[in-house]
This record gives C-alpha cells, sequence and structure tokens, in this order.
C-alpha cells in the first residue's frame, strides 16, 4: 500500500515521527521480535524479505510505500 506521502521530504519526516513514537510506545514489530526469525542469519523462517525491517526504524520505503511484515508474530 503507498503512503500519501509522496516526496523523500515527507518520507524523512514521517519515518523520523514512527522512529520516536515506536521508542515512545516500545513497539515490536521489527524480525528481532518476531517469532519466525532465524537469529543467526536475521532472516524469516517463512521467507518473507525483510530487509525494510532491518537497520533504520522506518514506516515508508524510498518508494513510498509502507514497510511491514505480514508474519510478524510475538
Amino acid at each position: 500500500m503507498k503512503s500519501a506521502h509522496a516526496d523523500s521530504k515527507s518520507i524523512a519526516t514521517a519515518n523520523a515521527e514512527f522512529a520516536e513514537q515506536a521508542e515512545q510506545f516500545n513497539l515490536s514489530f521489527r524480525c528481532g521480535d518476531c517469532l519466525h526469525v532465524v537469529a543467526s542469519e536475521v532472516s524469516c523462517s517463512l521467507g518473507y524479505p525483510n530487509a525494510m525491517l532491518k537497520g533504520a526504524v522506518r514506516a515508508i520505503d524510498e518508494r513510498g510505500y509502507y514497510t511491514f511484515c505480514k508474519y510478524f508474530e510475538l
């Protein structure tokens, strides 16, 4: 699903706000918190591509699409 934040400045602002909220509310949504992670490789045991869920905390990728995992499970 594409975000309403179309330009790179809006994406950067939205990602910064999301990162603050994720820390503030201690959100669990990344591979390290997921039941399906293969810890030794930080990869998904179900094969879901997870590059956007590692590294910097962000909600929207550079193309304007939301980043999330449909298999995330605590």
